[in-house]
Parts: C-alpha cells; sequence; structure tokens
C-alpha cells in the first residue's frame, strides 16, 4: 500500500504489534497494525476496526488511538 499524504508504503500481509506517540498528548501506546515497508512515516499504519453499515464502512469507536495518524 502506498499512503499518497506523506509518500509511505506499507505492507497489509504483515501484522505486526507498533509502539508509537500520540501527537496530541505525547504518550505511548501500542496497537496492531501492517507494517512500514519505506518513506517516512515514523512507524506501521494501524489497523482501525469498522463495520459494514448498508453500504456505508464506517470506523467504530471503541479504538480512538489511531486518530492521531490523522492530526
Amino acid at each position: 500500500m502506498f499512503c499518497i499524504c506523506h509518500s509511505s508504503r506499507y505492507d497489509p500481509t504483515v501484522i505486526e504489534k507498533n509502539r508509537g506517540n500520540n501527537r496530541t498528548t505525547g504518550t505511548s501506546f501500542e496497537y496492531i497494525g501492517i507494517r512500514k515497508t519505506g518513506g517516512p512515516a515514523p512507524y506501521g499504519m494501524p489497523l482501525i476496526p469498522f463495520i459494514v453499515n448498508g453500504d456505508m464502512i464506517e470506523a467504530t469507536d471503541e479504538y480512538k488511538d489511531w486518530y492521531t495518524f490523522c492530526a
């Protein structure tokens, strides 16, 4: 996968535990995500829990630390 925001690359076939820092609070957290394979991103892309609601795919609110990636 290629992220057009920062030109980072990820391998969605490799799931791993990552450690990141919340940009808003500065606190450290662990999360499950896909492996970063290149680019300036500091760590892997988090897996975002979702549900399918009719024709819409919606992120659930049970895990919110991934929001720090979109700050």
